[in-house]
């Protein structure tokens, strides 16, 4: 199921607090405990200058035979004509712009300096297909390194030093960005891995494994190749259900990219559930982590 559906249909049993001053998130009411993890990063402060966010309707695919809408963010004071920017690439487009804060997030951390400027493609998806093209889909790797890519190149100022390029996404978000980062390490030499759905194989059924096949696919794909340069921020939460567990399938994942040899920059285990709020807070502890200012 598509994770803005999955959410919606829970949100069917929300109920508001009366009592809570708080702002609600997606229509409930939120308790913060004492030592929750910080999401001041996702926060509108009035002295940080804003980036500029483009959307680009009809983004035709000739691979994929359909067409979607990007989002293009551009930092402040943006300058077509200066060193390359590092560049963020990230999936399911509405969550990240609509529920996790992207644009301002960037803004926050460029303005502190503890990112450089970057810009960022925020990929939509193409009605129910989402859940077909981000479980390790050949034809949608091809479609980002052969066509999209190429256009953020030809029509922004981009780096094409996959060390300061990073590729993101939340559950098969978090699957794809790790399938396309094995299948093109020469684009993207980064991986933010939000609550990745690493027990998909071939011919499963979400979360339950058809009788008979092996999961975990990738895995065993980076445990049989050559080591390649990639490097890794990976979190799971520890109330993630599913079949086979998702904090097992992430923590075996973690488990054969260090016996290859590949650098994990931070993995976290959070107190949490697979849910969009536990992922706005961390993008930015992510992105730290990955390209912060040396």
């Amino acid at each position: 199921m598509d994770e803005l559906v999955a959410v919606q249909a829970r949100r069917k049993n929300y109920r508001r607090d009366p009592l809570n001053q708080r702002k609600p998130f997606m229509g409930a009411s939120l308790i913060e405990l004492a030592d929750a993890p910080d999401q001041s990063w996702i926060e509108a402060k009035p002295d940080v200058p804003e980036g500029e966010v483009t959307g680009v309707s009809g983004f035709k695919s000739e691979v994929l035979g359909n067409e979607r809408r990007i989002d293009i963010y551009l930092p402040p004071d943006y300058n077509p004509s200066a060193t390359p920017y590092p560049m963020l690439l990230v999936f399911d487009r509405l969550m990240y712009s609509r529920l996790i804060p992207t644009s301002r997030i960037l803004n926050n951390l460029i303005h502190a300096k503890e990112i450089p400027p970057m810009i960022a493609v925020l990929v939509g998806n193409v009605g129910r297909s989402r859940n077909n093209e981000l479980t390790c889909n050949d034809q949608f790797v091809e479609f980002l390194a052969e066509e999209l890519v190429p256009w953020v190149r030809e029509n922004y100022n981009v780096s094409s030093d996959p060390a300061k390029n990073v590729i993101a996404g939340a559950s098969f978000g978090g699957l794809a960005a790790s399938y396309a980062a094995f299948r093109h390490p020469e684009l993207f030499g980064n991986v933010i891995s939000q609550s990745g759905s690493y027990w998909w194989s071939p011919d499963t059924n979400f979360s339950v494994l058809a009788r008979g096949v092996e999961g975990e696919w990738l895995t065993r794909q980076f445990a049989a190749a050559e080591k390649k340069a990639i490097r890794f921020f990976i979190e799971i939460g520890l109330n993630e259900g599913g079949r086979p567990s998702m904090v097992i399938v992430n923590r075996h994942f973690r488990d054969v990219l260090l016996a290859k040899g590949y650098e994990i920059v931070r993995y976290d285990e959070f107190n949490g559930g697979h849910e969009i709020l536990n992922w706005r807070g961390s993008l930015a502890d992510a992105l730290i982590a990955l390209v912060g200012q040396q």
